[in-house]
């Protein structure tokens, strides 16, 4: 009944560079679930042995992990990094 909790550290380093007066650029690096901590679904509380229960059979050979779309978009997806740029002006 209960499950383990679902952790997920991002992290994200950029630096404002003023080039003139309008004209800014901004380089920047981020990093999602930095400690790449596998999170893994909620298991179903219904005891009814149904597939996926905690007493019935498994959904699958292994348990299946949060966020297995693709993109960063999803939290709890395995380490992911992510480079930018950003101008203003």
């Amino acid at each position: 009944m209960n499950n383990d909790w679902f952790y997920n550290t991002d992290i994200r380093v950029s630096k404002v560079v003023k080039i003139r007066e309008r004209l800014t650029i901004e380089p920047m690096v981020e990093c999602f679930n930095l400690f790449n901590i596998a999170n893994y679904a909620r298991l179903n509380t219904i005891l009814d042995g149904g597939p996926g229960d905690v007493n019935g059979t498994p959904k699958g050979k292994e348990p299946t992990r949060v966020g297995q779309g693709s993109g960063s978009f999803s939290p709890g997806v395995q380490r992911a990094f992510q480079f930018g740029i950003r101008v203003s002006f």
